[in-house]
């Protein structure tokens, strides 16, 4: 809930820039000292919530029990262990795919991605070397 919160003083346009700056932070569940501007998902972050406009399309909505049983292709899952916006019962929910790889990150938020960069690069090269489609 608090990320939702964070959100809104993070993408109005009137609100002074350290004030979206730190909601920002808290949103990624960084300390300001820990953000390296020059790193290109905290530049995307950034403008993103500057430029956003909404969109007319519907939002999308979540996949149904059968429909997460019907996929058939290796589908990886890394979720935050803490501030997640997927839902508490997204790991359980993704153990339905059948050929899916879940991961529940401990001590990470929303900002999965900047939080366990490495970590988290490692572990997607593996998933899909091991997935790799492609004939050899």
């Amino acid at each position: 809930m608090s990320t939702i919160l964070y959100s809104i003083p993070a993408s109005l346009p009137f609100v002074p820039e350290a004030w979206r700056e730190a909601a920002l932070n808290r949103i990624g569940g960084v300390e300001p000292e820990e953000v390296d501007p020059d790193d290109p998902l905290a530049r995307l972050i950034t403008e993103g919530s500057r430029h956003f406009a909404s969109s007319s399309l519907p939002n999308p909505v979540p996949l149904t029990d059968d429909e997460l049983r019907g996929l058939d292709m290796p589908v990886y899952v890394g979720l935050a262990s803490d501030g997640s916006l997927s839902g508490g019962d997204a790991a359980e929910r993704a153990t339905l795919i059948p050929d899916a790889r879940v991961k529940v990150w401990p001590d990470t938020t929303h900002s999965l991605p900047m939080q366990a960069a490495d970590a988290l690069g490692a572990d997607l090269k593996q998933f899909w070397t091991t997935n790799d489609p492609s004939p050899r």
